[in-house]
């Protein structure tokens, strides 16, 4: 590529060997700091900087021009359609041209942009324009450069990373701009043309299959598999991130491990669904046995003698009889009805109130150590802060001595992400035997964890720094014991 047309990027050019579609990883795998790592034979990801995932792109742009001898843009555009895959492209091209150029919309087209040498009305707001001072693309509709800034601009604003593929000015005009539109109009060290070039960038994330940016605020770092999201193997692909965030390579949340994208997926569908609304609903109120009513009436108070508030019928809440017939030699609503037996309603509602039970145990439980997770974060500062007071205060103390402190803060931390999405994971398993052996290793980590938050809270000195060494190590290898557990039942 020339000068004019490389991003600019302030950590600099890092050029890296890519591949395409396969290949094996280099000395950029990340390190077994995710919570559930997967086995050391699965493919770990490789984190990448915006400035690489240019190079990248460049890379595969560069490949297509020189197969099939089309514009970069063109090319560019052409690879966003088969999802940066430069393989996909050159078969789909060389098998069917005219079905690739009419499915991606895109054919070849010169991304030349020239300044005008002569005088001429811009097209756009008819001013007279001097030389120099207006251009225009292969398509020849000239614009003055004001004009010009203001469609890109508005570009850059409103369609998002759809500004890769803005076209000219000219109504109903088919041709691209192209980053050399705005390396011309703004300048390659513009913040206009970084943002163009930020626009590339998520482009290209959001539409491979082989990358993932880290959802963590104020990172731009992105996790790279060698092969399609499809194709990770495992419930989850978690990757940890050099920010210090962990996350799922194959859904984009939070590392969850051990529960699998689509349990996280029904978790939170559940916990935002009006479904657990219905189930309070039925496990709570019962319709009014009144005739051709049917009203949902809740009982709010110890009496069973219920008054239905839109048909003033009178019943009982236990066996839904008139009331008339309670308090009378004919009361029998303690008595067990042999033909009857329970209501397919009262069935159902039984059925549902069990049902919301067993939900609020886990969630409960979920919520807690996120809870917790948040309060161990100030847990984490506190123990740094008192590390640096101590190093402050003797001169015979030094990090090392200290630093146990820290990784019983970070062992913590991890034991509560871990506890938190166990509650998700039980809530789906169906075998009762793997269920039965999973919660005996999540009490015993459970168990674990809470010592060891006693521990780290503690400031009285209560505890000897072997003491708090011994309990971490030992609920680290409480952690390993439910990865490995898990990883043998997925």
């Amino acid at each position: 590529m020339s000068d004019a047309d490389e991003y600019v990027f302030d950590d600099g050019d890092c050029a890296y060997d890519d591949g395409d579609d396969g290949g094996m990883m280099g000395d950029y795998a990340v390190g077994s700091d995710a919570l559930f790592t997967q086995p050391e034979t699965k493919e770990k990801p490789k984190l990448l900087t915006h400035a690489q995932v240019l190079d990248l792109v460049d890379e595969r742009v560069a490949d297509v021009v020189a197969v099939m001898a089309w514009s970069p843009t063109s090319a560019l555009l052409m690879l966003h359609h088969c999802k940066w895959s430069t393989d996909r492209v050159k078969e789909r091209y060389f098998e069917d041209p005219d079905a690739l150029i009419k499915a991606s919309g895109v054919k070849d087209m010169d991304d030349k942009f020239v300044v005008s040498d002569c005088e001429c009305d811009c097209g756009m707001c008819w001013d007279s324009v001097p030389a120099g001072s207006s251009a225009a693309l292969a398509c020849c509709h000239a614009f003055c450069m004001d004009c010009w800034g203001s469609h890109l601009q508005y570009a850059l604003k409103n369609q998002g990373s759809n500004v890769i593929a803005v076209r000219c000015p000219q109504k109903e005009c088919p041709q691209f701009c192209g980053r050399q539109a705005y390396a011309a109009v703004f300048g390659k060290k513009s913040a206009e043309f970084a943002r163009y070039a930020e626009f590339v960038v998520k482009a290209f994330v959001e539409n491979s299959d082989r990358h993932r940016e880290c959802p963590a605020p104020n990172c731009n770092l992105v996790a790279q598999y060698m092969r399609p999201m499809a194709a990770v193997e495992g419930p989850s692909a978690p990757v940890h991130c050099d920010c210090g965030f962990d996350f799922c390579f194959a859904c984009g949340f939070e590392d969850h491990a051990p529960a699998s994208c689509a349990e996280m997926t029904a978790w939170r569908k559940k916990e935002v669904d009006e479904s657990e609304t219905a189930n309070w609903v039925a496990a709570n109120t019962k319709p009014c046995p009144g005739k051709s009513c049917g009203k949902t009436v809740e009982k709010n108070g110890g009496c069973n003698h219920m008054t239905c508030p839109a048909c003033k019928h009178e019943w009982c809440w236990v066996c839904e009889g008139p009331w008339s017939t309670h308090g009378s030699s004919y009361y029998k609503c303690n008595q067990f009805d042999k033909k009857g037996g329970e209501s397919e309603r009262e069935r159902n509602r039984d059925a549902a109130r069990s049902e919301l039970e067993r939900y609020i145990h886990y969630y409960s439980r979920y919520q807690n150590h996120g809870r917790s997770r948040k309060l161990d974060k100030v847990v984490l500062q506190r123990t740094q802060n008192r590390i640096s007071r101590e190093l402050a205060a003797s001169t015979a103390a030094s990090i090392i001595d200290l630093d146990y402190l820290n990784k019983t803060a970070t062992v913590l931390t991890k034991c509560r992400h871990a506890l938190q999405y166990t509650y998700v994971y039980a809530f789906y398993m169906k075998d009762q035997r793997q269920k039965d052996l999973f919660e005996f290793n999540q009490a015993q980590l459970e168990y674990w964890t809470e010592l060891l938050s006693e521990y780290i809270e503690d400031t009285t000195g209560a505890h000897s720094k072997q003491e708090v060494v011994n309990r971490t190590s030992t609920a680290e290898k409480m952690l390993e014991k439910m990865q490995e557990g898990c990883v043998k039942l997925s």
